[in-house]
């Protein structure tokens, strides 16, 4: 497979426990190439908010739903990813109006 990322591109890694074991492995890959990246995980001490260079944290809360099922309310993870994709269109298009890309 053909490497594509480059230490000029941001790795933006995505967890809500920031224990997964194959985002683990992932984000020692990319540190291993010196890469730039950045983790989304809820708030709390994790091994992939350690392994990368930049965090941004969401608190959850755990909901009970009639005693029997716990659901971790996780919205703050949609809005952020939106926000920051809104963000960068927003970037690339002032790019293009100065016409320093195409």
């Amino acid at each position: 497979m053909k490497e594509i990322t480059t230490e000029e591109d941001l790795i933006i890694i995505i967890s809500l426990s920031g224990e997964k074991k194959s985002a683990v492995e992932h984000v020692k890959k990319v540190k291993s190439k010196n890469i730039p990246s950045m983790s989304i995980t809820k708030l709390s001490d994790n091994q992939i908010a350690r392994l990368c260079d930049q965090n941004l944290y969401i608190i959850t809360k755990n909901i009970k739903i009639k005693d029997v099922v716990t659901c971790e309310n996780v919205g703050q993870y949609f809005i952020l990813i939106e926000m920051l994709f809104l963000k960068y269109k927003t970037y690339l298009e002032q790019l293009k109006k100065e016409e320093i890309i195409l």
